[in-house]
């Protein structure tokens, strides 16, 4: 499925009128706020605000979707936040996959900058859960 049809699909059902999606965007899971020095506009994603089971992950995409349309011809800067992340934040893999099918490539091409506060502790998370299994498969 292309970004388009994607697009098309949601508009089509009215998604941005439902509860679900209303609900979505009260989470504060991707939203836009401020400015960078730049004077670019910055996204957030707050990674521990996405729950798997309890938040629609394409009704997410579509949120996202809609909050970078206004910016395709412009620069901006995101913000991925990973502090207080466990197993129950984290995208499947053929989700993830998903987004890059589903977002238009311009909304790529338009980051200019991503940030990632916190991820000195992210790294050593994975780096001490990487050794584990390690570990566990030199130990067979």
């Amino acid at each position: 499925m292309t970004s388009t049809k994607f697009e098309e699909i949601m508009t089509k059902h009215n998604m941005h009128e439902k509860d679900e999606f209303k609900s979505i965007k009260t989470l504060n899971i991707f939203y836009q706020a401020g400015t960078s020095r730049a004077g670019l506009p910055v996204f957030y994603y707050i990674a521990r605000r996405y729950k798997i089971g309890e938040t629609n992950g394409d009704l997410l995409i579509y949120h996202v979707i809609l909050s970078l349309k206004p910016y395709f011809h412009k620069s901006y800067d995101i913000v991925i936040d990973f502090t207080h992340t466990g197993s129950e934040n984290r995208f499947r893999t053929e989700f993830l996959q998903k987004w890059f099918v589903v977002l238009p490539q311009v909304a790529f091409e338009q980051v200019k900058k991503t940030h990632q506060p916190d991820n000195q502790r992210l790294l050593k998370k994975i780096a001490k859960d990487t050794s584990f299994f390690f570990f566990l498969s030199l130990r067979r």
